[in-house]
């Protein structure tokens, strides 16, 4: 009997032990829970310093943040999908039929990107296709997207920037932009004839200058311009932007709509990095050069887009509208996409 009561005397005070012991843990636990969540409160940036999901890092990253709902299997297809297919329906002989513009555009420029959410923004001739609109601002909340991917000049401006290039008066797709982020994005619309609307600024952020865009390099090509703006100037696009001052900013959305300079004018454009490229091009030039409405001086058309591609520029959609075609392009790193 006496050295059953010296066993249950040891496991009374083992069972103490634990317990004392269990509680010096769940007491540490608790200390450390607290002092994390006071340092949050004190410095909220330290709580959210990365932000970026694991699970879907690879399309976060190779689309400088625009995408956060990819998984990282999904991404390997997307990107499997856009190193297989080809823009072209004759991949090998891709000019096949461009004499006949409008069966060269009938069978080729096929989008090769399938963007996971594609939006149709504004209307009639100013529709035009964005991928993931609602990740178009680049908010506050996402210090970690700001921090890897936005430039010096983005700190302190708008949460996104808009360059409109050719209008004729039709403001539909910009207040549409407009409308959709309540006047955070800060729009710039260019177009040789006077179709200011002063109100515009104020109510709509939406920033009107009477110049066309020029080549560099091309000084004989013009634009195809409306009678009210063929006094206008011009300015190429590394004037315009010194003037506004934009060389340090991401320029989220380009769109370019200019009656034919898309063609003389886009090696001066193209390097800047533009986050999404709403295009629409008139004709198609020919290899021998050609007596069309637009571009007329000789052109390999499948160099102009391989230098979109070659600039990590993917289509993801387009559409056809007889000789015009409209197009839009997403920026990709082009060392991300498998």
């Amino acid at each position: 009997m006496k050295g059953m009561k010296v066993t249950k005397q040891k496991k009374k005070k083992k069972s103490a032990y634990i317990a004392v012991l269990f509680s010096v843990i769940l007491l540490i636990i608790i200390l450390i829970i607290s002092a994390d969540v006071d340092n949050n409160i004190i410095n909220p940036s330290l709580a959210c310093q990365d932000t970026t999901n694991k699970a879907t890092e690879k399309a976060f990253l190779a689309s400088f943040g625009l995408f956060d709902d990819v998984s990282n299997l999904m991404w390997e297809r997307i990107s499997k999908r856009y190193h297989e297919n080809s823009i072209y329906k004759y991949p090998s002989d891709p000019l096949r039929n461009i004499q006949d513009e409008q069966k060269w555009l009938n069978e080729n420029l096929i989008p090769n990107f399938p963007c996971p959410n594609v939006e149709r923004v504004g209307k009639g001739e100013g529709v035009k296709y964005i991928c993931y609109p609602d990740r178009i601002i680049r908010k506050k909340q996402e210090p970690e997207r700001k921090k890897k991917f936005d430039k010096v000049g983005d700190k302190l401006e708008a949460d996104c920037l808009v360059y409109s290039i050719g209008c004729a008066g039709d403001f539909s797709f910009e207040y549409a932009l407009a409308e959709k982020y309540d006047k955070r994005c800060e729009i710039h619309v260019f177009d040789p004839a006077n179709w200011e609307r002063k109100e515009d600024v104020e109510k709509k952020n939406i920033h009107y200058h009477a110049w066309g865009m020029k080549s560099s390099y091309d000084f004989e090509s013009k634009s195809i311009v409306w009678p009210k703006g063929r006094r206008g100037g011009f300015k190429t696009f590394e004037e315009t932007l010194d003037l506004l001052g934009h060389h340090n900013r991401t320029i989220d959305l380009f769109k370019i709509d200019c009656e034919g300079c898309e063609w003389s004018t886009y090696k001066d454009w193209l390097k800047f990095g533009f986050r999404q490229i709403l295009m629409e091009t008139h004709g198609v030039p020919q290899p021998q050069g050609g007596n069309g409405r637009w571009y007329k001086k000789p052109m390999d058309v499948t160099q102009f887009y391989r230098d979109f591609d070659e600039h990590g520029y993917a289509l993801f959609s387009t559409d056809q509208n007889g000789l015009g075609m409209e197009m839009s392009y997403i920026k990709l790193d082009k060392e991300l996409i498998y």
